[in-house]
Parts: C-alpha cells; structure tokens; sequence
C-alpha cells in the first residue's frame, strides 16, 4: 500500500498498516515527482538472500534497523533504545552508507529481514 498525504513527512506509520505499508508520500509534490517516486516502489524486489548482507553493521546498527523495520520513527527507535535523536540519525546515516540504499528501499529492506527473521540485534 502506498499513502498519499500532505503531512508525509510527518506522519508516523501505523501499526495496523505496517506489514501493507510501503511508503508514505507527499500529496504535494508534481505529478511527475510522485510518478517518479512510485515507479520504483512498484517495481518487485527479491527478498534478501542471507544475513550476510548486513555484515558489515555494527551490533547497534543492526539494532536501528530492526527497529527502521518494524515501522518506527527516528524518535521511538531513541526512546527504544535509549538513545539521542541524532544518535538514532548517525546510525541510520551509516547504514545507509554500509548498504547503498535508503529511503523507502531501506525501509522494505528492513522489512523483509524483520519478517523473515533473518534480522536479529
């Protein structure tokens, strides 16, 4: 499922929709921004193959992006681990780094070795 909405970027995903939820996007952007946006999130993605491909995280990071996958915000990954804001953002930014993805592939990433279980702090 993919939202529409002019609060985007402030919404928090809910948790009733988690598992459906792809992305959330901005209402107000141009046409052909939003195509563009939602092009490649209807593209399929395989499934993550291995583990391994998270090797290369710290235990902390793997941490952060359990959490990225269950659907929290950068604010309840913090108060979930106990951490700062930009403590939350630093990792993020790393495992953006480490992976070569972010965004909404970061986040269905995640997903998928949530729900498969391959993900594990």
């Amino acid at each position: 499922m993919i939202v529409l909405s002019s609060f985007a970027s402030t919404v928090e995903w809910p948790h009733e929709l988690r598992e459906q939820l792809v992305a959330i996007l901005d209402k107000t952007r141009a046409v052909q921004d939003l195509l563009a946006a939602i092009t490649p999130l209807l593209a399929p993605h395989p499934a993550p193959t291995a583990l391994s491909d998270c090797s290369s995280l710290t235990a902390r990071e793997r941490q952060v992006l359990e959490l990225v996958g269950r659907g929290l915000s950068s604010q309840a990954i913090g108060t979930e681990l106990g951490i700062g804001l930009r403590t939350v953002d630093t990792h993020c930014h790393n495992i953006f780094s480490k992976l070569g993805i972010s965004g909404a592939a970061l986040v269905r990433q995640a997903a998928l070795l949530v729900q498969t279980r391959m993900l594990s702090p």
